[in-house]
């Protein structure tokens, strides 16, 4: 078995990010072994076999119709909260079988980082349609290349960090 990635890699010191692990192949394990498990550094969750595209889509992209998925993949329940509020990257793993006798050596890790802060959004209000450019200012902003994003309920768009 193999992991080739986990989307996000990354998510607040408060926990409640869901993960979806790419790689395997996962799909012949699923009647075996119906119920895999995930590992954020030494934090135990459950996990459940799920219909992914083939290519991992940008955090602003939607997931893709049923059409699409045509993968296997592993999507882990929540992260749980960690004790920390600093940053930190923990190694991240998955057991098929559950018990973790069956992990594979990865160098995987999530991120953990701190809440972010908002002291301020203008403008406050816009069209329906979108297209208006919104500053956000406060802290603990963490660059992610194309995986920045402004989540607006439950849409998502690309987002730059200026200093």
């Amino acid at each position: 078995m193999k992991l080739e990635s986990i989307s996000p890699g990354h998510g607040p010191t408060l926990g409640d990010t869901r993960v979806v692990v790419r790689g395997g192949p996962f799909a012949m394990f699923q009647n075996e072994h119906p119920e895999p498990k995930c590992k954020f550094g030494e934090n135990v969750v459950g996990a459940a076999y799920v219909a992914c595209p083939g290519r991992q889509p940008k955090a602003y992209e939607k997931e893709g119709s049923r059409s699409v998925r045509t993968s296997v993949c592993i999507q882990c329940e929540n992260s749980p909260a960690i004790a920390s509020k600093e940053s930190v990257t923990v190694p991240f793993t998955v057991s098929i079988t559950g018990d973790f006798t069956d992990t594979c050596s990865t160098n995987l890790n999530f991120f953990y980082y701190k809440p972010v802060k908002i002291s301020a959004i203008k403008p406050t209000h816009g069209p329906k349609d979108g297209g208006t450019t919104v500053q956000v200012w406060g802290e603990g902003f963490v660059e992610y290349g194309d995986d920045t994003s402004c989540s607006f309920g439950t849409k998502s768009v690309p987002a730059k960090i200026h200093d």
